[in-house]
């Protein structure tokens, strides 16, 4: 791509996307640090603040804004290779989560998934291994077009797992407000949770998209 076939909004949009790597560095960050240096780094409850976000935020954000026209780090990668390294970055998110859920199961007396951040965490995990079969059915979408449409599993696929990250970054944002209050300041929680809800738009920017055009495809034919 020349110089000169560059348009002004795509240079804003590269300058957007590297802008938003940074700030999901910095939040990352901020999460990682905050618990360990607030908590014992030999709990399981301090792991499952580690695992889950690292799970959620980093790892599953990056495995959507990696297909976009406008990642500058995988502009010139094959789409081909794009899926390999999303279906990577999605594996060590899916185990990321589950050992998170299960360090907090594991540490926790008493009764299970009953606030709101709990019950919201199961759904987003239930959620995130239903996203993981259908993406292993839509890799194999043409030996399973005679029971389903291949585009029909890519938008399932494509749906269940925005969904699961939508669920996870609520899920997330409410443990911020809820454990986080006793040992950050309020100001910067919400600083976080903000920055978290602008990182979740402009990653699912293109999945929407995609979303919207495998449901016209559905319908045309």
């Amino acid at each position: 791509m020349s110089s000169e076939s560059v348009t002004h909004i795509q240079r804003l949009s590269w300058i957007f996307n590297v802008l938003f790597h940074q700030a999901l560095a910095v939040v990352t960050v901020y999460i990682l640090c905050t618990a360990f240096v607030n908590g014992d780094i030999d709990s399981l409850s301090t792991w499952h603040m580690v695992l889950t976000p690292l799970g959620f935020l980093f790892l599953m954000m990056e495995s959507f804004i990696l297909f976009t026209n406008t990642n500058i780090h995988t502009l010139n990668l094959e789409r081909t290779k794009k899926q390999y390294v999303h279906t990577s970055l999605q594996f060590l998110s899916t185990v990321c989560i589950t050992v998170g859920i299960s360090f907090k199961i594991s540490s926790k007396n008493g009764d299970h998934f009953t606030s709101t951040h709990a019950i919201l965490g199961l759904v987003a995990w239930i959620l995130v291994w239903c996203s993981v079969l259908l993406g292993l059915a839509s890799s194999q979408s043409q030996l399973l077009k005679k029971i389903a449409k291949p585009v029909v599993l890519k938008f399932l696929h494509n749906l269940i797992g925005i969904c699961a990250f939508t669920f996870g970054i609520i899920t997330l944002c409410y443990g911020l407000k809820e454990y986080f209050k006793w040992v950050s300041r309020e100001d910067t929680i919400n600083a976080a949770v903000v920055t978290i809800a602008l990182l979740y738009l402009w990653a699912l920017f293109d999945p929407f998209r995609s979303l919207y055009s495998q449901i016209r495809n559905i319908f045309s034919r």
